[in-house]
């Protein structure tokens, strides 16, 4: 029933910290993400994901879709740093767009800038 999340969400716990604000829709066949999150730190493995790594980032995220094949929209990730085994990655810029062509989303444009 309740389908619709559309607000602010400020979340800290020692093993995943973030701040959420925006709109995730899934009353409709295509689903609505249009949110920016702020994922402080993310302890994959206390989060029972089999990988032993911490990630941190910014996102932007304005997409819309049923399935993989079928997302459209824009993705903007910022200052992503992936921890693991004492090393660390930094991604400062990835963006894609992604717009429907014909019955199939496909990639407009994907920029990854480290």
């Amino acid at each position: 029933k309740d389908q619709i999340f559309d607000g602010s969400m400020l979340l800290n716990d020692d093993n995943l910290s973030l701040t959420f604000n925006g709109l995730i829709d899934f009353s409709e066949v295509l689903v609505d993400f249009d949110f920016d999150l702020n994922l402080i730190n993310a302890d994959l493995n206390k989060l029972n994901f089999d990988i032993d790594s911490q990630i941190s980032g910014l996102a932007n995220v304005k997409l819309r879709g049923s399935e993989i094949e079928n997302i459209i929209g824009d993705l903007s990730l910022n200052n992503v740093i992936f921890k693991s085994k004492g090393n660390s990655t930094l991604f400062e810029d990835f963006s894609s767009k992604r717009k429907k062509h014909g019955t199939i989303s496909k990639p407009l444009t994907t920029t990854i800038c480290r």
